[in-house]
């Protein structure tokens, strides 16, 4: 599930789910439309406070190119 799926289940928005997790809201705006790369740390912690609805691959906008073991970039 896309966080913003999963923000819109629990009638948060992006400021809510920052100030609830410590997640910097660029960080967060940056996962919401899939732009450029966060770091491991941070997924796990997306992944936890969504208690794994939102999990790593989710995350990733290149998960499909890395499943299927292509080049991105």
């Amino acid at each position: 599930m896309k966080l913003a799926a999963w923000l819109k289940t629990k009638r948060w928005d992006m400021v809510d789910f920052s100030e609830e997790t410590g997640i910097s809201y660029p960080v967060i705006l940056k996962i919401i439309h899939e732009r450029g790369s966060i770091n491991l740390d941070t997924a796990l912690r997306v992944e936890k406070a969504t208690d794994g609805k939102v999990s790593v691959w989710d995350i990733s906008p290149n998960a499909e190119f890395i499943r299927k073991g292509l080049k991105f970039g």
